[in-house]
């Protein structure tokens, strides 16, 4: 019996203990730098961390290079293994992926009154019928990624030097003088966006892709739903449908994209920007003709001068 009570008490504090163990919570944002043809130029990953109390944690990730984001400390970085030791709170490091590759293929292309831009810098203080096309491709090696992420993406043009601004799938408003289209890439699928304007001295700031996971008020949208289908027998069977709609956009778990050795992570996010279209610039200003400056006569220019010279 004794024995038996010794072995409950060893269990109750094991369990206590495990219970008294501090979380970590992982997040992961993914940050991306486009050419303004939607090729990746660069990323890194941000790795943040939320601790209860001081832990000790092995984080993957094959980097290039990686950066201490919280203090000046050395990371104890080797052969993809990160050991941390982290404070209790927040800790973040970054990491530059040697994999250098999105779940999704961006395409965009330009036209000018109907002739293709090859090179989208050459649009600069462009004037005409420009037009704007986008394909987002879920790559299928990476679809597990892209099926929990939702892409939002957002264009600004200048509300001033672009006019007649038209595209059928997005969402258009004024923001200042600005004009901001916006489209929305549901989880896991594929789509191609088209704008158009007729533009002079043409510039754009960069486009803004944001993928994250998802969430909606399920409740809010099965009563809409149920009131615009009252005394209609699809009715009730319209809550279920929606439930598994809003499921299936918000997805599993996130799976880390820095490496899979770290499992299943708090969260995941994209985070991307291509290269804006300059503005051209500025014609240079004539500079104003320097003035003779008087020299100073020397002996000889004096005599000379007597005879006229």
């Amino acid at each position: 019996m004794k024995k038996l009570t010794a072995i409950i008490l060893a269990l109750l504090l094991l369990t206590g203990a495990v219970s008294a163990l501090g979380e970590v919570k992982k997040n992961e944002v993914v940050y991306a730098r486009l050419s303004a043809s939607g090729e990746v130029k660069d990323m890194y990953i941000v790795n943040a961390f939320e601790a209860d109390q001081p832990e000790e944690v092995t984080d993957y990730g094959r980097y290039d290079a990686v950066t201490n984001l919280t203090s000046t400390e050395p990371l104890d970085y080797t052969d993809g293994e990160a050991k941390l030791s982290l404070p209790a709170g927040r800790f973040y490091y970054q990491g530059s992926p040697q994999q250098k590759t999105l779940p999704w293929d961006i395409a965009i292309r330009y036209t000018l009154d109907g002739k293709p831009v090859e090179d989208p810098q050459a649009l600069s203080g462009a004037q005409g019928k420009l037009e704007i096309a986008m394909d987002v491709k879920v790559r299928e090696q990476m679809a597990a990624y892209a099926g929990g992420m939702t892409l939002q993406i957002t264009m600004t043009l200048d509300g001033d030097t672009c006019l007649n601004i038209t595209s059928d799938k997005a969402t258009i408003a004024l923001a200042g003088g600005n004009q901001t289209i916006a489209y929305v890439v549901l989880p896991g699928q594929s789509a191609g966006f088209t704008v158009t304007a007729d533009v002079r001295d043409f510039a754009m700031p960069g486009i803004q892709i944001a993928g994250l996971r998802m969430n909606m008020d399920t409740e809010q949208y099965q009563r809409m739903s149920e009131n615009m289908l009252a005394g209609n027998p699809m009715a009730q069977a319209v809550g279920p449908m929606i439930d598994n709609f809003v499921k299936a956009l918000s997805g599993t778990a996130s799976q880390s994209f820095a490496d899979t050795r770290n499992g299943n992570i708090h969260s995941l996010q994209f985070v991307l920007m291509t290269d804006e279209i300059a503005a051209p610039a500025p014609a240079p200003t004539p500079e104003a003709e320097p003035q003779d400056t008087p020299r100073e006569e020397s002996v000889t220019d004096r005599f000379l001068s007597l005879f006229g010279g």
